[in-house]
């Protein structure tokens, strides 16, 4: 889920994009240069919540080029009823969020957040993190780390 930090540069998660056979998202950058693509699992506590998205879905006539991900597909207490789920309705979510937190929650803080518990597993690594947040250079991998003296003494403290 922590591509959802990046819903400004990523299309819409559409039907087509989801592979339950496989358990596979995949994950397509619009407007970039190379065109990429990347490949991420499905987490097993994640896989009902998208048969069941996927089901509601389908009896609501969704086709595959559609956003799935869309509240204006799903609720009937939007004006924009049936229509693509705009930029400013992602950010009203996030406050929305944040209010019922009583914390701020930002889309970017949230991917940050989840870069940063990956880095701190003792089984995770650099190559894993980059690779589920869909970076193509390490650099940019390094700067979601933040500095934990705890890990550093639980390292220098082994035997």
């Amino acid at each position: 889920m922590a591509e959802l930090g990046r819903h400004h540069r990523r299309k819409p998660y559409f039907w087509r994009f989801i592979d339950l056979v496989h358990d596979k998202l995949f994950i397509q950058s619009e407007g970039s240069k190379i065109h990429d693509e990347h490949v991420v699992p499905i987490a097993s506590l994640l896989r009902p919540w998208l048969e069941h998205l996927l089901e509601k879905a389908e009896t609501r006539g969704i086709r595959a080029d559609d956003q799935l991900f869309n509240i204006n597909r799903f609720s009937r207490r939007t004006l924009r009823q049936g229509k693509v789920m705009t930029e400013n309705q992602v950010s009203y979510f996030f406050a929305k969020l944040s209010d019922a937190c009583h914390s701020r929650f930002l889309s970017h803080r949230y991917r940050h957040t989840v870069a940063t518990e990956l880095m701190q597993k003792p089984e995770q690594n650099l190559y894993v993190t980059q690779k589920l947040l869909g970076h193509h250079d390490i650099k940019v991998t390094l700067s979601y780390i933040e500095h934990n003296v705890e890990m550093l003494r639980s390292c220098v403290e082994r035997d």
